[in-house]
């Protein structure tokens, strides 16, 4: 029995170091996913839940829908629109948390030992207050009434107020606002590792700072993050609260939850994951799924 860690084979200490991740992933991420895959191949029942009888219809009616006097089926676009606007509303947020964590990390991770600390202290504490409830605050400020049109008004820059609520935008805004830090947090973990010296010696070498950036900072900061789309799936009540009579019609009902199973799969394919490298640096590996509420 080795006395000391350094005394265990690697092999054997990668795979220590990876069980606990792989067994929450294995029991959080691949257990639900293979349900709802079991799910999808079964009938709804009359009175909710399912019957154990094997069928297709869920993925027939994922692209099609039957007409209610011929009983022959047409091509429906209903999920396909949803899918899309998932998709689009993931990649908004995706791009936006980059454009505004890569820099707000950049600056937290050249700071002071003793004032980074009070930087990362700024960025998650909003995050101590239940989602719902920051979500419910964010509807109060861009209201048609709310303290941002109220602004706008009396600074004279409109003449009404600016419809925000209920709108796409309110949508993008909440999940931006809301997966900010799981941006932040990973980008400035990579980046309190880097060399910034190494920065230097690229402007010693008459390297431009994009040139710097793109071919010093980034790769390097590449190597520890994987990006990954997020919110592709976003949690029933900020659909209700953000998007309003729009997320309610993406809603369906305990009936009609069954057939919607097969639409689920693929928007389960834009889960995020983030697994820092547990053997070089230390950090332990982790990956979450966000499912609807």
């Amino acid at each position: 029995m080795p006395e000391k860690l350094s005394d265990i084979p690697d092999r054997h200490l990668r795979k220590a170091l990876l069980t606990p991740s792989l067994t929450m992933i294995g029991l959080f991420l691949i257990v639900p996913i293979a349900i709802v895959a079991v799910y999808s191949f079964l009938r709804p029942g009359t009175y909710g839940g399912v019957v154990w009888n094997f069928s297709t219809d869920a993925y027939r009616q994922f692209l099609f829908e039957e007409d209610f006097l011929t009983l022959k089926l047409r091509f429906s676009t209903a999920y396909l629109e949803i899918f899309f606007r998932s998709f689009t509303q993931a990649l908004t947020a995706t791009v936006l948390c980059f454009i505004m964590g890569f820099p707000t990390a950049y600056f937290i991770a050249t700071r002071s030992e003793k004032t980074q600390s009070l930087w990362l202290f700024a960025v998650t504490i909003p995050y101590w207050v239940n989602l719902l409830i920051r979500t419910v605050s964010m509807l109060f400020i861009i209201r048609d009434q709310g303290p941002v049109n109220a602004f706008l008004l009396n600074l004279g820059l409109i003449d009404a107020p600016i419809k925000m609520a209920y709108t796409p935008f309110s949508v993008a805004l909440g999940l931006f606002y809301s997966y900010l830090p799981f941006m932040v947090l990973p980008l400035y973990s990579a980046l309190s590792r880097f060399d910034m010296s190494l920065l230097t010696a690229a402007h010693d070498l008459y390297a431009s700072r994009w040139a710097a950036l793109k071919h010093v900072l980034v790769p390097n900061v590449k190597k520890r993050n994987h990006i990954r789309l997020s919110a592709g799936v976003h949690p029933f009540h900020r659909g209700i609260y953000c998007a309003g009579s729009a997320g309610r019609r993406q809603t369906v009902n305990d009936r009609q939850s069954h057939r919607a199973s097969v639409s689920g799969l693929p928007e389960l394919a834009l889960w995020r994951r983030r697994l820092h490298d547990p053997f070089d640096h230390g950090d332990a590996g982790a990956a979450d799924l966000h499912l609807p509420q």
